[in-house]
């Protein structure tokens, strides 16, 4: 699962810096369905589940279905227990092998009692069960009113991490594997898309309906079965002996060729660079509307955020290839093998994080390839220092807990220094004899360890406790005397191949460091300038004992051909530097992703150069070079080059960029009424003018937000309108602002209410209360999560 935050996966605005991906742009209250239970042990697994064929009827409008399930399974003991995960369901009659059978439901399962019957070990049987659900959870009704930018109604189910149990009476839990078969009645007009083969459409005899069937024959884990139903299109992506597709709201087909187009390369390149072919019968990805997270990788059936896909023009800037990749990465890491247990989950994660990378240094190159492992590393370094839980770790309350930092850029990070510490080659190999050998199983870190150490012939036993069993990550302090280069974990020592890099005659020789202990000296044979592991290949904090100066600092990297020291040297050796030297070392950076965040610290001092970087070719550049210029004062020639962008770029985020920075400079009632009236991609300059007003006049801004909910023109800005009402608050004796937000929660729309609930947190009045607290019981662990954290906030 990809972030499954806002997009919350790896949807990136800026395509050669670092796909935002899962982790620091994830917003962990966003990223997975809600629990029933805690999911660390789950009630006594008494069968082995090998089919799960369902079948339902959608009333979009009652936002109910009527369905049908047989699980086959087969005993692994005498007079085996049949209990199934069912939640907020109405349970009709059952059945044993066709037979009626008697059951005994509670709020979270069905338990099936066969009559006159006793089972034993190793007796197959089917179990069916009828059921009608109006769910809040696990299955989503989308009106086509909050469907924006899609006009259509539609439907589409959510598994992860154990909400399949809220639309299909199962077995809900990662460790069992079973085939599935989805049949699905759905109106005429609509389709679908589920996991596996299609393998029959027909109209139905009251020609209001059409029945879908799909067909999964390799076995999957419960929480990966999908639907996805609307008036949709279907179209081809390439030519792979592998069919790749993607599925769109009608109407948007161009946005999602700009998008998507192309997935078949990388499901390709994924087969040849893990050495396992892709293994399903067919890849296909759907953008829906009112999705909680960035993607999901149901298997074969990617479902991805609507807000992923774009117009023509807007590319580099916006990018969904980090998202889909990772998604994709999931067919074989989560779908193929998959994790036993929540705790293990950085299997699926950390490979789906890591995979990406691979396919962007074949894409885009080696300095987009440093881009965006360096972010990786730098997002697992956050997560280990902020919270010292190991990787592999069992206390967590909610899976969801789970989902963080430390298992998708962590998990990421600590493969990467696998490979590196194993080399490239012998990893590849091991890990395609690894998913050879665990193909359609589960598995968990002792087993891809085993596998690893035995298959690279190298002990691995020290790397995998001080990477995955412990805790935080080293903090290493270098020190300089003379020639001596010393280095000092701060904590708790790791096991440590490091590299050193020497500056002397504008020419860099590498040195090595091992060491296991807490403090290690080497003689460096030289004064010269040194750096400690400058291309950023272990996950550690470096700092200096004493920090380089400007000068030093410009020297190192007019000395660097390789983007990956320069990227690590400008993130960890200029905190000497004053507002004078960052345009010095801006003069130093060819790479577009490296100048671009150079430019970015760049104040109003360094105007002439800015005003330069808007002309330069990379879009990245200009976009940075527009936001550095809104710390300016409103200089005519700056006013000027701004409203020439706004006014005449070809890509719509440099002009939303634009107007946004000049609107926040001049002030210009004009300007304000001439982006309000503007409709474009995002709605960009909409709900722009709309934050300028509530930021800068907050009565009028109150009284347009509030207009805005009234008469919402599309989603997008009524969800904005939400956000700032909670900080404009009401005027005093009135309650306009108070009752429109608690309104919101009663009106349509999943990501419009959750942001109310968080809204009315920051209003803070008493008065919020009573509405925020019936959310504290939500299925939805997000929805009670956000109420939990309002109401605190009140007090």
């Amino acid at each position: 699962m990809a972030t499954k935050a806002y997009l919350l996966c790896r949807i990136s605005h800026n395509q050669g810096i670092l796909h935002t991906f899962l982790l620091s742009f994830i917003s962990a209250s966003l990223i997975a369905g809600p629990q029933s239970n805690p999911g660390k042990k789950h009630w006594p697994h008494a069968y082995d589940l090998l089919d799960v064929k369902w079948s339902i009827r959608i009333f979009h409008e009652k936002r109910e279905i009527e369905g049908e399930v047989t699980n086959t399974l087969t005993a692994l003991a005498d007079n085996a227990t049949l209990l199934f995960d069912a939640c907020q369901m109405e349970i009709g009659d059952v059945f044993v092998d066709g037979q009626p059978a008697s059951k005994s439901v509670s709020k979270e399962t069905v338990l099936v009692v066969p009559k006159n019957r006793k089972l034993k070990t190793g007796e197959t049987v089917r179990v069916t069960i009828h059921y009608k659900a109006n769910p809040e959870s696990g299955i989503y009704f989308v009106q086509k009113e909050h469907a924006y930018p899609a006009k259509h109604d539609m439907v589409f189910t959510q598994g992860e991490m154990e909400d399949t149990r809220y639309w299909i009476p199962t077995y809900d839990y990662p460790d069992d594997k079973a085939t599935s078969e989805g049949i699905i009645e759905v109106p005429a007009e609509w389709t679908t898309l589920s996991n596996g083969k299609l393998v029959e459409s027909k109209d139905n005899p009251d020609h209001r309906t059409k029945t879908f069937r799909w067909k999964m024959d390799q076995p999957h884990s419960t929480y990966l079965i999908s639907l996805v139903a609307g008036p949709m299109t279907e179209i081809p992506d390439g030519n792979s002996p592998v069919p790749t597709s993607i599925f769109v709201p009608k109407g948007l087909e161009p946005w999602a060729k700009e998008a998507f187009g192309g997935t078949d390369k990388i499901v390709q390149f994924y087969g040849e660079l893990t050495g396992f072919k892709y293994p399903w019968v067919k890849f296909s990805q759907v953008a829906v509307p009112e999705f909680f997270y960035g993607g999901m990788e149901n298997t074969t059936a990617v479902t991805q955020n609507i807000s992923a896909i774009f117009p023509p023009g807007v590319k580099p800037l916006r990018s969904a290839t980090g998202l889909v990749a990772h998604e994709l990465a999931h067919q074989w890491f989560g779908d193929t093998v998959t994790a036993t247990n929540w705790s293990e989950v950085w299997l699926n994660e950390g490979f789906a994080t890591f995979l990406p990378m691979f396919w962007t240094r074949k894409s885009e190159g080696a300095a987009a390839y440093e881009h965006e492992r360096w972010g990786v590393f730098q997002g697992a370094l956050g997560a280990s220092l902020s919270d010292e839980r190991p990787v592999v770790w069992t206390d967590y309350k909610d899976a969801l807990d789970m989902f963080d930092g430390h298992i998708y850029a962590g998990g990421a990070a600590r493969m990467w220094m696998l490979m590196d510490k194993v080399g490239e080659a012998k990893f590849w190999k091991a890990i395609g004899s690894f998913l050879e050998a665990n193909k359609f199983k589960n598995v968990d870190t002792k087993l891809f360890f085993d596998h690893m150490s035995k298959e690279t012939g190298m002990d691995l036993k020290r790397f995998k406790e001080d990477w995955f069993y412990r805790g935080g990550a080293p903090k290493l302090v270098v020190s300089r005397s003379g020639s001596k280069f010393t280095v000092l974990q701060n904590g708790q020592a790791f096991d440590l191949n490091l590299d050193v890099w020497v500056l002397e005659a504008q020419k860099w020789t590498k040195k090595q460091i091992r060491t296991a202990q807490r403090e290690v000296t080497i003689d460096l044979g030289t004064t010269g300038l040194a750096l400690l592991d400058p291309e950023g290949k272990c996950m550690a904090e470096v700092k200096y004992a004493k920090p380089f100066d400007a000068n030093q600092v410009l020297t190192m990297v007019s000395a660097m051909d390789a983007v990956a020291m320069q990227i690590s040297t400008v993130a960890r050796a200029t905190s000497a530097f004053t507002g004078k030297d960052w345009p010095r070392l801006a003069k130093l950076i060819k790479d577009p992703a490296l100048l671009a965040q150079v430019i970015g610290t760049m104040g109003a001092d360094s105007d002439v150069d800015l005003l330069e970087y808007t002309k330069n070719p990379a879009p990245e550049v200009i976009e940075a070079a527009i936001h550095a210029l809104g710390k300016s004062s409103a200089k005519p020639e700056i006013v000027a080059r701004l409203k020439e962008i706004y006014q005449t770029a070809s890509n719509p985020v440099l002009q939303h960029s634009a107007y946004a920075e000049l609107l926040s400079m001049t002030k210009d009632r004009k300007l304000y009424m001439e982006g309000w009236a503007k409709d474009s991609f995002e709605d960009g300059f909409r709900t722009t003018a709309l934050q300028w007003l509530a930021g800068n006049f907050k009565d009028e801004g109150r009284d347009a937000c509030i207009k805005v909910l009234q008469h919402p023109q599309n989603e997008t800005i009524r969800i904005k309108a939400i956000e700032l009402l909670g900080s404009l608050r009401d005027s005093e004796g009135e309650k306009k602002v108070l009752n429109a937000l608690v309104a919101e929660l009663d009106k349509g729309g999943y990501r419009a209410k959750l942001s109310a609930i968080e809204a009315l947190g920051t209003y803070g009045d008493d008065g919020a209360k009573p509405a925020l607290k019936r959310f504290l019981y939500s299925t939805q662990i997000f929805f009670r999560r956000a109420a939990q954290s309002a109401l605190a906030r009140i007090g």
